[in-house]
C-alpha cells in the first residue's frame, strides 16, 4: 500500500489527475500505485518528490515503508541506513551526509562516532564510474564557508572518499586540523616536508603546516550538489 502519496494529495489539496498528468499516466494508473498493486518506477519516484515537494530519499523511504523522522533535522532525509538499495532493476547508493560546519555531535565529520544527518541516494552505476569504494567508506558533505570560491560555494554538497587519507598529489581534500573541519585543496612541499593548504579563494593565504598538525579525512571526488 502506498498510503502516503492519498496522504500528500489530501494535505496539498492535489488532485489525482494532476500527479497522473506529473507522472505521465492515466489517471487509474495512480489508483494502483496507491493500492500497491503496480510498482512505481524510478523515475517515477523522482516525479513523485518534485510533485510534493519532497527530497527524493523522502520519497523513496516512503515507497519502501521506512519510517521517517518526526522533526526533520537540517539537511537531513529519511531514515536511510547505509549501503546499496535495489529499486525496481535499479540501484541506488544510500550515502551518509554531513556537515563540515560540525566540529562535535551528529553531523560531525572528525568524530567518527558521529551519527550523520541524513543519507543521499546517487545512482549506483554513476557511482561505481566514480569510484571503487563501498559506500561504508564514502560521504556526501556539505561545504562551509567562502574559501573555496569559484571551484566549491558554501552550501554545496560534495562527494568524499574516505579511503584515500594519503596525499598522492595535489586535489580537494577534508581535513581536520585540531578540532576545525577544512575542505581545502592540498599538495605536498616535498622539499620541506610541509603540507600546502590551498583556498582556491585568493583572499585567503596559502598555509605550510607540518604533516602531524593536520589529518586527511578523504578526497572530495565530485559535486553532488551545487547551492543556487
Amino acid at each position: 500500500m502506498q498510503d502516503w502519496i492519498k496522504k500528500e494529495l489530501q494535505e496539498k489539496g492535489g488532485r489525482q489527475k494532476d500527479l497522473a498528468d506529473a507522472l505521465g499516466l492515466d489517471p487509474p494508473r495512480i489508483g494502483e500505485i496507491i493500492a500497491g498493486t503496480r510498482q512505481i518506477k524510478v523515475k517515477e519516484a523522482a516525479r513523485l518528490a518534485t510533485f510534493f515537494s519532497i527530497p527524493i530519499e523522502d520519497a523513496v523511504a516512503n515507497i519502501l515503508g521506512e519510517d521517517l523522522p518526526a522533526q526533520r533535522r537540517p539537511a537531513s532525509a529519511a531514515t536511510l541506513t547505509t549501503g546499496i538499495i535495489e529499486f525496481g532493476k535499479d540501484e541506488f547508493a544510500s550515502l551518509p551526509r554531513y556537515d563540515a560546519a560540525f566540529s562535535a555531535g551528529d553531523g560531525s565529520l572528525i568524530d567518527p562516532n558521529a551519527e550523520p544527518i541524513g543519507h543521499q541516494l546517487i545512482e549506483h552505476q554513476w557511482l561505481r564510474a566514480v569510484t571503487n569504494a563501498s559506500p561504508n567508506h564514502l560521504a556526501v558533505v556539505r561545504v562551509d564557508g567562502d574559501s573555496m570560491e569559484h571551484t566549491l560555494s558554501d552550501g554545496d554538497w560534495v562527494l568524499l572518499d574516505r579511503t584515500q587519507q594519503r596525499i598522492t598529489r595535489e586535489g580537494i581534500y577534508a581535513l581536520a586540523v585540531h578540532d576545525s573541519c577544512w575542505i581545502k585543496r592540498v599538495s605536498l612541499n616535498l622539499r620541506e616536508k610541509m603540507v600546502r593548504v590551498i583556498s582556491d579563494n585568493d583572499r585567503y593565504p596559502v598555509q605550510e603546516l607540518p604533516e602531524d598538525e593536520l589529518t586527511l579525512i578523504g578526497r572530495v571526488l565530485s559535486v553532488v550538489w551545487r547551492k543556487t
